[in-house]
């Protein structure tokens, strides 16, 4: 799942960079049950989520966020700027094999 996190991240981190041009934050959250990235920066352009062609070189990196988390949205903040989000599910493996995990409860 690190891995996960962090492509998913790298492409959130990406977009504000290129299309956002402001400064932007990075919040990594979670629990037991589910880690949540958040990419905010105080851009007024929204995300488009495009169609790809294979021979394209950009357009992917939504795409890649939408297969690999378990969810993702968008926010967009009352003045400018909006918060891309993306949650990613703990397996129980994770949290049992986690020197934390031993004795979590679970629901």
């Amino acid at each position: 799942m690190i891995d996960d996190v962090r492509l998913v991240t790298s492409e959130l981190v990406t977009n504000a960079i290129q299309h956002a041009k402001t400064a932007f934050t990075v919040v990594l959250e979670g629990d037991t049950r589910m880690v949540r990235v958040t990419v905010s920066d105080d851009s007024a352009s929204r995300l488009t989520l495009t169609t790809p062609t294979a021979s394209d070189a950009e357009g992917w990196g939504l795409r890649i966020v939408q297969s690999i988390s378990h969810d993702w949205g968008v926010v967009d903040r009352t003045r400018t700027g909006k918060s891309v989000w993306a949650t990613f599910a703990v397996s129980e493996y994770a949290v049992l094999s986690h020197p934390l995990g031993e004795g979590v409860a679970r629901e």
